[in-house]
């Protein structure tokens, strides 16, 4: 029985030698797969990052083109424009100020002296007589209230 019980345990040893090389298959069937699965995934989503970089590009391009079909636009001006270029140059020759929009300093106003006397308009200065009291009896403003009932 001793040449049996070899031949026993060599089948045995084969037997789980296959086994561990199927293991060993099966396990590397689904790594590879699961790399499949990512490189998949990434394809979709670098696809998606193209479409969105190209719709950008084309978004540019548009813009850039209406822009460039607004400043190749022809202007019209307003009529009598020459005579306000014309009134601006003569007024732009005074040396008065022109707001520019910076900050800066103006001297104060100079109040002209006067005596105070007759400068207010005839409705807003006090009358000289006094104004008489009305006539008759003054009932006060009617209240509403409201009483609890018990």
């Amino acid at each position: 029985m001793g040449v049996l019980e070899n031949v026993y345990q060599i089948v045995r040893a084969d037997a789980a030698a296959a086994n561990a090389r199927a293991d060993e298959a099966t396990a590397q069937r689904a790594l590879i797969q699961h790399v499949c699965d990512q490189i998949a995934e990434f394809e979709k989503r670098f696809d998606a990052h193209v479409a969105r970089l190209a719709e950008a590009e084309d978004r540019r391009r548009a813009d850039e083109q209406a822009a460039h079909e607004f400043e190749e636009e022809p202007l019209t001006l307003p009529p009598g424009f020459n005579e306000y270029q014309a009134l601006q140059a003569k007024i732009g020759s005074d040396e008065t100020h022109q707001p520019s929009g910076e900050l800066h300093a103006i001297a104060p106003k100079e109040e002209p002296s006067s005596d105070n006397v007759g400068d207010l308009p005839e409705e807003l200065q006090d009358p000289e007589e006094p104004v008489p009291e009305p006539k008759g009896q003054v009932y006060p403003q009617p209240t509403a209230i409201q009483l609890n009932e018990e």
